[in-house]
């Protein structure tokens, strides 16, 4: 059953990866107004926050990306995910040389990624415990029918 809808639980996969990105920062503008040299508007970053989230979900897309594969494992997810990011990042820092974004916080860019990772890994890893624990169970199994002899169902055993 998970094969006939892999597209679609592809896309969504990476849209709630996309709004995780996008809350992440937003929580951690809030948290970092509390400091002593407060932040600019979050109306201000919103552009950098999309350039970075669509740079990362591009690169996500691009590689393939995909916990629901039935031979991936933890160490696999985290790693795709880790060079998501990194090449997101790479995608990010040369837009916003060749726009001439206006100078932000990297402390709250960097942080905001860091945090976002967090996030987005802990929803891979469960998605992926998810998958796993339905396959186990028997869904999304391949079934097999034999006819014949039961000599013959005795080298097909699955």
């Amino acid at each position: 059953m998970l094969r006939e809808y892999k597209k679609l639980l592809d896309v969504l996969h990476l849209v709630v990866t996309g709004v995780l990105i996008v809350a992440t920062y937003a929580a951690l503008h809030g948290f970092m107004q509390g400091r002593a040299e407060p932040l600019r508007a979050l109306q201000d970053y919103m552009p950098t926050i999309g350039l970075l989230t669509c740079a990362v979900l591009l690169t996500l897309s691009h590689r393939g990306f995909s916990s629901f594969s039935p031979f991936s494992t933890p160490a696999s997810v985290l790693g795709e995910l880790a060079m998501g990011y990194g090449l997101g990042l790479m995608v990010y820092v040369f837009a916003a040389y060749a726009l001439k974004l206006p100078h932000l916080s990297r402390a709250f860019i960097f942080g905001g990624i860091a945090w976002s990772y967090a996030g987005v890994a802990a929803w891979n890893l469960g998605t992926y415990a998810l998958y796993r624990r339905l396959r186990a169970g028997g869904w999304d199994s391949p079934r097999v029918l034999l006819n014949g002899d039961k000599r013959a169902a005795f080298f097909y055993e699955v």
